[in-house]
């Protein structure tokens, strides 16, 4: 579809300038020409000899656009002043655009600014503007290894090369996210000077931290958006220009941790992980608590791993463990997690607690490791030997002594003929005077009440994050009915994805990069919400094509968005059933 927006526009520059109408000229660029439909390009118009001229109202112009300013930038060279209006052009639809010509008047003069062509794709296609890799520019993917299981760790790096072109310093990667692959943020590492076939370059790293999520083979094509600096003719300035670099594809595959001599104790733990637990007290009076404190450390998926489980429900009774303290590096691949269990012995015939196993599996080994701690000796004191060592001396059995009454202690204090009243106390027993006496401990008790309350949520990472679930959801929703008013699908699936990744990784207490249906249907009873399952599933399957197929997109309309709007609550209404 070829759409136009050829047209004229007149825009009143009033000078308050000593120069003549011959040294007004008035620059229009588009920077890049092509973009994708969830882009935006960059509108420049430049000025040059005026004094505080008028913005030009493009917005008013370009109706196929949602246009923002951007800004003013003024330069003065040699007395001659030159202003720079930016605006950012974002389009509605996909199109080749011809933006102007514009016709600037000023005083007795008319100025011509020639057309400029803006060229649309859909998300996910080719702009046509990105360049291979050349002698002087050029980008690589460096990887730790190509071959993972699921929940492992791996290094990938975006390798920048270039010589005799000067970068404006704003580089950037995109098109990197990659389903069943969860990233992490670019750091880019000092820059340094490298030979490669005989030239000097300029080499920038950017790194990355990639969590195998899912199995399967991806195939990651990351762009790497670069600005270089481009002289002007027979000017002392420079424009920057946006270059989008190809890099080319790496292929990336995944499998589950194999089945054979898988422990019954490995509960996901992936990488290289040491294990100690601490039980206090050993000695106790029967129905005394049992605290058992669990360390895992190490490198691998921290953020998710587990401590051992207790199952013996008929000789303990079991309460939920608890994260204590979390110290992991920014990418969450080490560091340490302290966890704390208490558990009771039901009878004081108990005379340990079993051995804990937590079981990982090594990638570089490519073997299952067990670590056993325990089992622990306990020694319970029975509660009616206690009883009766404690309180059996206090019992006296002596006939002769006599218990005190009140008729002894009568003349200290002669009760008195009668009672009497006094007027003036009323309003003691009135409504507003009690009130006023019970404030302080009412206030005092709520007081109480709500700092347990916060003092638990600290110590009960898993208990905040479900109690923060629903104010998450809340947020992205609202922003999902927001779009849907105002019709903009991008926004409207991307916000339900939000909605429904933030709830899960909350209520699971899980990352929000490691939602997803393998790890759900191992998180969520498939027989009490196996229904629950397959809506999930589809309702994500249905957000992620919208979201990142070329037509999905263009296919939404405002009824349809009502109606996901509308399945989106209900999901996340039986989501609040999930136990956990």
């Amino acid at each position: 579809m070829n759409d136009s927006l050829k047209f004229s526009m007149l825009i009143p520059l009033l000078f308050a300038t000593i120069c003549t109408a011959a040294d007004i000229k008035v620059d229009f660029e588009i920077e890049p020409s092509a973009i994708r439909q969830n882009e935006s390009a960059t509108a420049t118009f430049t000025v040059h000899g005026a004094i505080n001229p008028p913005r030009p109202a493009l917005d008013e112009v370009l109706k196929d656009f949602d246009v923002q300013s951007l800004g003013t930038k003024r330069v003065s060279y040699n007395g001659y002043p030159t202003y720079s209006y930016s605006y950012r052009l974002r389009a509605r639809k996909k199109g080749e655009f011809t933006i102007g010509p514009f016709l600037y008047r000023y005083k007795n003069q008319e100025i011509e600014v020639p057309f400029k062509k803006l060229k649309v794709v859909g998300i996910g296609e080719k702009t046509g503007l990105e360049i291979t890799n050349s002698e002087l520019l050029f980008a690589t993917i460096e990887t730790s290894k190509t071959n993972l299981v699921t929940q492992e760790y791996f290094d990938f790096d975006v390798v920048l090369y270039w010589r005799q072109v000067s970068l404006s310093g704003d580089v950037s990667i995109i098109d990197y996210q990659t389903p069943g692959l969860q990233f992490g943020q670019f750091r880019g590492t000092r820059t340094t000077e490298q030979q490669v076939n005989g030239n000097t370059y300029f080499v920038s790293r950017f790194r990355n931290k990639v969590k195998a999520l899912a199995k399967g083979t991806y195939t990651i094509a990351p762009t790497v958006s670069v600005s270089i600096l481009v002289s002007r003719r027979n000017s002392i300035f420079r424009d920057t220009k946006t270059l989008k670099i190809a890099v080319e594809p790496t292929l990336i595959d995944i499998v589950a941790p194999p089945e054979s001599n898988r422990p019954d104790s490995f509960r996901g733990a992936v990488g290289k992980y040491q294990f100690n637990a601490q039980v206090s007290p050993l000695e106790m009076n029967e129905g005394t608590p049992i605290t058992i404190r669990m360390q895992l450390s190490g490198s691998g998926n921290l953020d998710s791993a587990l401590p051992p489980e207790i199952t013996d429900e008929g000789t303990f009774k079991i309460y939920d463990s608890r994260l204590t303290e979390d110290r992991l590096n920014e990418s969450k691949t080490a560091g340490r997690r302290l966890f704390e269990q208490v558990i009771e012995p039901r009878t004081p015939d108990i005379k340990e607690i079993p051995a804990l196993e937590f079981s990982y599996y090594d990638p570089e080994n490519a073997k299952y490791q067990t670590i056993r701690r325990g089992p622990f000796p306990i020694i319970i004191t029975p509660m009616t030997n206690q009883v009766a060592r404690e309180i059996g001396p206090m019992i006296v059995n002596n006939p002769a002594q006599k218990e005190i009454f009140g008729e002894y202690i009568e003349y200290l204090k002669p009760l008195p003929d009668h009672w009497k009243s006094d007027a003036q106390s009323f309003w003691l027993k009135s409504p507003l005077s009690v009130g006023v006496q019970v404030l302080p401990a009412v206030f005092a008790i709520f007081c109480f009440m709500h700092g347990r309350r916060k003092e638990s949520l600290v110590g009960d990472i898993e208990k905040a994050r479900r109690l923060e679930a629903p104010k998450v959801a809340r947020a992205a929703v609202r922003r999902a009915q927001a779009a849907q008013k105002e019709g903009d699908p991008s926004i409207f699936y991307e916000a339900a994805s939000e909605a429904l990744n933030g709830y899960l990784a909350n209520k699971l207490n899980i990352g929000v990069g490691e939602v997803s249906m393998p790890l759900l249907r191992t998180r969520i009873d498939p027989e009490k919400h196996g229904n629950l399952l397959n809506q999930l599933e589809a309702f994500t399957i249905e957000c992620e094509t919208r979201r990142f197929s070329p037509e999905g997109l263009a296919a939404s309309n405002p009824v349809e968005l009502q109606e996901k709007l509308d399945q989106l609550t209900t999901i996340l209404k039986a989501c609040e059933r999930i136990k956990t």
